[in-house]
């Protein structure tokens, strides 16, 4: 199976957020993990906030990074940026996001995110690739 992962869910895999279990629930599926090529960047600039504010330590920041290296197939985004500007332009999404969604549409597959707003305004558009982080099975 594959999914294309957003970067929402993922730093929930190293941080203390809400529904963070939910979404460490994605990392034990038997699964290839896909993601723009961007994702590594918006993943640890949201990480480097929180280190900031004290939520996380070096270490995990780290940890994080090499994690996401090992972990994903990264997908060029300037291949899709067209798709996704009209997809963005339709639905009042922004470019990155609906990467992820063209990426996941390409690809025949599902598109798992922690954005609740994202999530609530193209499933109703893409119930077949939307998936909702809170509704990964056990």
């Amino acid at each position: 199976m594959t999914l294309v992962i957003d970067a929402s869910t993922i730093v929930k895999w190293f941080a203390p957020e809400v529904l963070a279990d939910e979404a460490r629930r994605v990392l034990r599926m038997e699964s290839v993990f896909v993601a723009p090529d961007f994702m590594p960047a918006e993943v640890m600039s949201a990480l480097l906030r929180k280190y900031r504010r004290g939520d996380i330590d070096s270490e995990r920041l780290l940890a994080a990074r090499d994690s996401i290296r090992d972990a994903f197939e990264l997908v060029a985004s300037e291949p899709v940026l067209d798709d996704a500007v009209r997809l963005a332009l339709r639905y009042q999404r922004s470019a990155y996001d609906s990467s992820y969604v063209v990426i996941a549409r390409g690809r025949g597959c599902q598109f798992v995110t922690a954005d609740r707003r994202l999530y609530d305004a193209l499933a109703p558009a893409y119930p077949e690739t939307m998936l909702w982080v809170g509704d990964v099975a056990e």
